[in-house]
């Protein structure tokens, strides 16, 4: 199933995160080629030891990685995630909380569906899945921050490389 999720999401690579991983069958169907990582997450603690045998078992661990989920929030960091898949419900899964950690253009299928998008867009259902997509809202997704004396610029192209490009601190 997991292979298809990814075939229905149109995700061709990237970063991966499997909300209610439970015995890890289907984190380690998410990972669908060499082009993805996978990341798995429980709020149990036996699931999640269970989750790691198996995904050991099938030779995967180091491009799978399966964690407790603790708190109110999805660990990832903002404009992270390329797929986000959630097979159980989960207090940290909401509109606002997917949109962060989605790329732009990334993908959220959620069993049951997410109570507010949040600036989603509804792509429909699909494998028993609501599917929600992050739009793209410029050619560049520009995150600034200011250090001493530079500004920063990240922007993620198609290809998922981050580049950095450093730009003389405007004073004045």
């Amino acid at each position: 199933m997991g292979v298809e999720i990814v075939s229905q999401s149109g995700v061709k690579g990237g970063f991966v995160v499997h909300v209610g991983c439970g015995d890890g069958v289907l984190t380690a169907q998410l990972r669908a080629g060499s082009r993805y990582v996978v990341r798995g997450l429980d709020r149990d603690a036996d699931c999640v030891r269970t989750a790691r045998e198996h995904v050991q078992s099938q030779g995967l661990y180091g491009t799978i990685s399966v964690a407790l989920l603790e708190g109110e929030r999805l660990p990832p960091i903002d404009n992270l995630v390329d797929l986000l898949v959630v097979s159980a419900s989960d207090p940290a899964v909401t509109g606002p909380e997917v949109h962060r950690v989605l790329t732009p253009l990334g993908v959220a299928m959620v069993k049951g569906g997410l109570a507010a998008n949040d600036g989603l867009q509804l792509r429909g259902e699909a494998l028993g899945f609501t599917m929600y997509a992050k739009p793209w809202r410029s050619r560049t997704d520009v995150c600034m921050y200011r250090c001493a004396t530079a500004v920063f610029v990240a922007w993620r192209d198609h290809d998922l490389f981050v580049q950095w490009q450093s730009l003389s601190c405007l004073t004045g």
